[in-house]
């Protein structure tokens, strides 16, 4: 009688561990989707004087070309990781992007402190004169 209880006890040992390492397994094929979401892939925020953007990461995809927010128009190169802002009044500010990947479908950029390039003022147009 003992070696049959001693038997049932192992087996239901042995089934509920194995339920227990089946179980995580089940949960993240159940959960596949939220597991392959790019963490990265967020929207960026950049300080533009006194303004503040926010920018959608498909803004910077390559095949977007120039984007266009609040008058502010987005000229993103990745090849150089920076991104230029061309401002309404004519000014151009420069930030720096970090380009984050994790795997072959997960990449995302974050932009650094923008700062001013070129002002407004200081570009004056000289009208090319021939002699």
């Amino acid at each position: 009688m003992r070696a049959v209880h001693s038997a049932r006890l192992f087996a239901a040992t042995v089934l509920t561990a194995a339920g227990l390492l089946a179980a995580p397994a089940a949960s993240a094929s159940e959960g596949g989707g939220a597991a392959n979401t790019c963490p990265w892939s967020q929207d960026i925020k950049v300080k533009i004087g006194k303004k503040e953007l926010t920018i959608s990461q498909d803004m910077l995809n390559p095949k977007a070309g120039q984007q266009v927010i609040d008058g502010y128009e987005l000229r993103p190169n990745l090849d150089q990781l920076r991104l230029n802002i061309l401002t309404p009044r004519g000014e151009m500010w420069e930030a720096s992007l970090t380009l984050l990947v994790r795997g072959k479908r997960c990449a995302a950029y974050y932009v650094g402190k923008a700062f001013l390039v070129e002002d407004a003022e200081s570009v004056i147009y000289v009208p090319n004169r021939s002699h």
